[in-house]
């Protein structure tokens, strides 16, 4: 059976952390050739990335880290659960770092210890995982790439869309000549967002070393809403619902444009809806203005009809409610225009404008209002019981025509088909919806 070194195989571990492997199935591994790693900060997303690492038969999961100790058990016993063996439990992620078998760091606390976390593993010699964003100032990502270089480490950060196929696809596509020249790139990042419940600075609970989880942010005393997840409200330690949610979007944006620096930027926002003690805004634009091509940003956490990708969507490909999906982007082409949204498997894509595409298939009308004659290929996916609608598939035929190019991969129990997941629609006066 053919191998690869830890390192390599580190690299392409850590490339897949946020989705679980589409097949399920993972390459067993001897115990001296396991990637060991740590996992820093485990109330939340690091304790979701020690249970898919936990998954791999190929991985131990060696230290669970948390400045909360009262986590340990339930958080041990879970992981002990899918990796066959008991982590050992530390506060101080210090003890990680001192171990010379682990071979990498998994950061997935605030953001205000992202840097100094990240260094401080390169220095050891350790690979790093980081979960978006890359760190609490640009300074500081500089510093965390200077130290990457210098100590020869593996480090990405958990900006995901990175690793999708279909994103990768989909902005060769808006980069061609059949989408046309981009001008202007607009990036939603909205959902509801509840406000925070009034609390008082008190004693620290027991179990609990504040000081550490304070790291380098200013001293306080304890809060509840300056601690577990409220923290992201706060400039202390994190940037709010823009640099924790819609990083992603954003890097979607960033990545299309393919610009370097902006000539000019501009925000607004405050807190219109959200009244409770945060500093961060629930309203907020940002545009970013480069030499050929504007980038517009609008934010609200206080909008209950503008959703998030749902889980069950992302993980089979169903086509979402667009006009009401709040973790999009809009990318304006002199010939089409694109959605573009969060996905796992097969993503989240429709493309508007020129379409040279026709079908001679059944026309499917109960899914989407009679307005004009809308062709579903192959077969749909019922209607789910939030209203979300059903699948397209991508006719093979279809995809010779030069508006048609299939993105992303279908889900594997419909692999026949050449699964994709977009629908055109021909400029008037034809006005005919056509599904490719």
């Amino acid at each position: 059976m053919s191998t690869v070194n830890r390192r390599e195989f580190l690299r392409r571990a850590v490339a897949a952390t946020a989705a679980v492997t589409s097949s399920g199935v993972v390459r067993a591994a001897s115990p001296n050739n396991r990637v060991v790693l740590g996992i820093m900060g485990i109330h939340d997303r690091g304790m979701d990335l020690a249970l898919e690492f936990g998954k791999r038969n190929d991985v131990e999961i060696r230290y669970l880290a948390d400045p909360d100790s009262r986590l340990f058990d339930e958080r041990a016993s879970a992981v002990e659960k899918v990796n066959g063996k008991r982590p050992v439990c530390v506060q101080d992620f210090r003890r990680i770092l001192d171990d010379g078998d682990v071979d990498a760091l998994v950061v997935a606390t605030p953001d205000h210890w992202h840097a100094l976390a990240t260094v401080l593993a390169c220095q050891a010699g350790k690979d790093v995982y980081c979960e978006k964003p890359t760190s609490h100032s640009i300074w500081e990502s500089r510093k965390m790439v200077e130290a990457a270089r210098k100590y020869n480490r593996v480090v990405q950060v958990g900006t995901q869309n990175r690793s999708a196929e279909y994103v990768e696809q989909a902005i060769e596509y808006a980069r061609s000549a059949y989408f046309g020249d981009i001008h202007f790139v607009r990036v939603m990042n909205s959902k509801l967002r509840d406000p925070m419940s009034p609390a008082s600075d008190g004693a620290t609970p027991d179990g609990v070393d504040y000081d550490l989880w304070l790291g380098p942010a200013p001293q306080r005393q304890f809060n509840p809403n300056h601690f577990h997840y409220s923290w992201h409200w706060f400039w202390a330690y994190g940037g709010g619902d823009l640099a924790n949610d819609g990083v992603h979007q954003l890097d979607l944006a960033r990545w299309v444009v393919n610009r370097e620096l902006p000539k000019a930027v501009s925000s607004a926002g405050a807190t219109y809806a959200l009244n409770d003690t945060r500093d961060t805004p629930d309203t907020q634009t940002v545009t970013w203005e480069f030499d050929t091509v504007s980038v517009a940003l609008e934010q609200t956490l206080w909008t209950p009809y503008m959703r998030k990708t749902p889980l069950e969507l992302r993980d089979t490909g169903a086509v979402q409610s667009w006009p009401f999906n709040g973790t999009r982007i809009e990318v304006y082409g002199t010939k089409q225009f694109l959605w573009l949204g969060h996905g796992r498997r097969m993503g989240s894509l429709r493309l508007r404008g020129q379409a040279n595409c026709q079908s001679t298939r059944p026309v499917c009308r109960h899914q989407y209002p009679p307005r004009g004659q809308l062709h579903r290929l192959h077969s749909f996916a019922p209607e789910t019981k939030r209203g979300y609608r059903g699948r397209t598939f991508f006719d093979p035929a279809c995809a010779l025509r030069k508006h048609c190019i299939p993105f992303g991969t279908p889900p594997p129990h419909r692999r026949g088909h050449g699964g994709f997941h977009r629908r055109l629609r021909s400029e008037r006066p034809r006005k005919t919806s056509l599904s490719c």
